[in-house]
C-alpha cells in the first residue's frame, strides 16, 4: 500500500484504479464538491501560476466511502460528517452548511412538537425517521439474515424513541425559553427512556444559568446573518472553530492510542465492540452530537479547555493511572516493560 498522504487527482485515480475502487475523475470532482476532500494548493514559484491541489489522505478517504457504499446508501453529501469525526481533512464550510440545514430540519420538526405533545398523535415519528436519522431511512444494500434484521429494527426503535423524548424536553425549553427544572427531568428521559430507570438530576442555580441551554445561544451559532459580509465572516469563523474542535480531539485521541492503556485487552474489547454497534458509522449519532457540541457553544470551552498544557498533562496521568488500576484488577499478573504491556507466564 502506498504510504503517501499528500496525492493529486491524477495519483488518486490511478490508485483508485490499482485498489479496484470504481471511480472516475467526474465523480472524484463531485466528492470535492461535497466537501468529502480539502484541497491545498501549491504555488508553482513567483509569477508561475499555481500547480494542481493535493489532497491530504485522499485513499484513506476513498477506502471509506467505498466500505460506506457497500454498507448503507448514505447520500454522498452526507458523508462529510463521518469523515470529519473520523479525523480526515474535509471542506470544514460544507460541514458547517450541514449543520445549519440539520438545525433547520430541526425548527420544523419542532414546530410541530406542541401539537404532539398535546394530543400524542403525529406524523413526528416518520419525520424524525426521515429526517433525523437519515442511514435509517435509507434502504440497506445487500441481504440481512432475520436476526440482523431484528437487531436492526431494534436500534432504529431505540433511536426514534430517544430522540422523541429528546423533541420533548427542547420543546419544553423553548416554552420556558430557558431551562428549567421540568426541562431537566425531560431530558433525563432522553437518555434513559424506562422512568423506573431514570436518574433524578438535581438542578442548581449554576446550571440553569448556563448559557449552552438557552435558544439565543443556538440561534447566534447556527443561523444566518441578514448582512452578506457579517454573514461570511461568521461562517468564516464557524469553519475555523470546526477544523480547530477536531484537531485537539485529535491530539487526545492520538494521545490515548499511544498510550499502554491502547496495548490492554480490555482496550481491544473496547474498540471491537464500538466497531460491533457500527458508532463510528452512525450519522444519526455523529451529526447530533457535533451539532450539539457546537450550536451550544460548548465546543469553545471543550476547546479552550483542552488547549491547555495542564489539561494535557492531566490526560496522560489519567491514562497511566488507567493501566495502573487495569494492572491491578487483571486476574492475569501483567507487568509494564520498555512502555509495552506484557502478560506475565507467572501463576
Amino acid at each position: 500500500m502506498n504510504p503517501q498522504h499528500e496525492w493529486t487527482k491524477d495519483e488518486l485515480l490511478d490508485q483508485a484504479k490499482k485498489e479496484g475502487i470504481r471511480l472516475s475523475k467526474d465523480t472524484l470532482d463531485k466528492y470535492i464538491g461535497y466537501g468529502l476532500f480539502a484541497g491545498t494548493s501549491h504555488s508553482n514559484g513567483r509569477g508561475n501560476g499555481r500547480a494542481a491541489s493535493t489532497y491530504f489522505r485522499g485513499m484513506d478517504s476513498l477506502r471509506l466511502i467505498k466500505g460506506w457504499k457497500n454498507t448503507y446508501r448514505y447520500k454522498y453529501k452526507s458523508m462529510v460528517v463521518l469523515l470529519y469525526w473520523r479525523g480526515l481533512p474535509v471542506d470544514y464550510a460544507v460541514l458547517y452548511t450541514q449543520l445549519q440545514q440539520y438545525h433547520e430540519s430541526l425548527k420544523t420538526t419542532f414546530r410541530q412538537a406542541p401539537d404532539y405533545l398535546e394530543s400524542g398523535k403525529s406524523s413526528l415519528e416518520d419525520d424524525i425517521r426521515e429526517q433525523l436519522l437519515p442511514e435509517f431511512s435509507q434502504s440497506r444494500s445487500g441481504p440481512l439474515d432475520q436476526e440482523r434484521k431484528q437487531q436492526y429494527k431494534a436500534a432504529v426503535n431505540r433511536h426514534v424513541t430517544s430522540l422523541l423524548h429528546l423533541m420533548h424536553a427542547v420543546t419544553l425549553m423553548l416554552k420556558h425559553g430557558r431551562l428549567t427544572t421540568e426541562v431537566i427531568e425531560a431530558f433525563a428521559r432522553f437518555h434513559e427512556p424506562d422512568p423506573n430507570q431514570a436518574v433524578s438530576l438535581p438542578p442548581t442555580s449554576e446550571l440553569l444559568e448556563m448559557p449552552y441551554f438557552h435558544p439565543d445561544t443556538w440561534k447566534e451559532r447556527m443561523e444566518p446573518r441578514d448582512d452578506p459580509e457579517a454573514n461570511e465572516q461568521h461562517r468564516q469563523a464557524m469553519s475555523e472553530h470546526l477544523g480547530e474542535l477536531i484537531a485537539i480531539l485529535q491530539i487526545y485521541m492520538q494521545l490515548l492510542l499511544d498510550s499502554p492503556l491502547a496495548k490492554t485487552p480490555l482496550f481491544q474489547r473496547g474498540r471491537t465492540l464500538v466497531s460491533e454497534l457500527g458508532i463510528t458509522d452512525s450519522l444519526g449519532l455523529l451529526l447530533p452530537a457535533l451539532y450539539g457540541l457546537v450550536g451550544s457553544g460548548y465546543s469553545v470551552k471543550l476547546v479552550e479547555l483542552l488547549q491547555r498544557s495542564e489539561s494535557q498533562e492531566a490526560w496522560r496521568d489519567l491514562l497511566q493511572a488507567s493501566v495502573k488500576h487495569w494492572i491491578v484488577t487483571n486476574p492475569v499478573p501483567t507487568r509494564l516493560r520498555g512502555g509495552e504491556l506484557n502478560e506475565s507466564t507467572d501463576r
